[in-house]
């Protein structure tokens, strides 16, 4: 007598078994791999925002000790070229005036070298800047040298003034303009705006001081 076969359903194929774990397996790539994109994602999103986060700490730590100096000198420089073209335009400038203006000059100019060193800027064009300045200032003395004098002529010595005070605008205007925030480059332009308006009106005075006491 044979053995009685079981009569019901049958386990699952080992066929079967290996098409289910295919599909799992499939499943949780399906699940994984968005992860890992947006884990990707996040990463290199953090990675620019540090960067930038960076670039920011860069600029005001520049402002700070950079800019900051750089401002004084040249409000310094303006207040000096017009008593310089005061003294040009046959207005008695008292030795004591001048003398203590060009030494305000002097401190702000000492100052503005110790806040910087060639290759501490944080752009290359804005280092280049402050490079032209510093060598700017070096021919201050002769300037003075030439007001007090006599010698030379008024137009060149105000054009060094004027030369010198134009390479610290373009300065803060390339040094601002490089920032990648949409924000702050709308304020930077502002700044910017606020200092080539400060000049102009710089100038006026010059021109005003340049023409000499009323009534020569």
């Amino acid at each position: 007598m044979s053995p009685i076969q079981r009569i019901g359903p049958r386990g699952p194929s080992a066929k079967r078994r290996r098409r289910t774990l295919h599909l799992r397996t499939l499943l949780i790539w399906l699940a994984v791999v968005p992860i890992m994109a947006l884990g990707v994602q996040s990463v290199l999103a953090a990675n620019r925002l540090l960067e930038q986060s960076g670039h920011l700490r860069a600029d005001v730590e520049s402002g700070e000790r950079i800019g900051i100096p750089l401002s004084r000198l040249m409000v310094a420089m303006q207040s000096e070229r017009t008593l310089t073209a005061a003294s040009w335009g046959g207005t008695g400038v008292p030795e004591s005036v001048m003398r203590e203006r060009r030494a305000a000059t002097d401190q702000a100019a000492t100052a503005f070298r110790r806040s910087w060193a060639p290759g501490t800027a944080v752009s290359e064009i804005a280092d280049r800047r402050l490079l032209e300045v510093s060598e700017g200032l070096g021919d201050l003395d002769a300037y003075r040298e030439r007001t007090d004098s006599g010698t030379g002529n008024a137009d060149s010595t105000l054009a060094y003034y004027s030369g010198v005070i134009g390479q610290m605008i373009r300065f803060y205007q390339d040094e601002l303009s490089h920032t990648e925030d949409g924000g702050l480059i709308e304020d930077t332009r502002v700044v910017s705006a606020m200092f080539a308006a400060s000049e102009m009106v710089a100038q006026e005075d010059m021109i005003i001081a340049q023409a000499g006491p009323p009534g020569r």
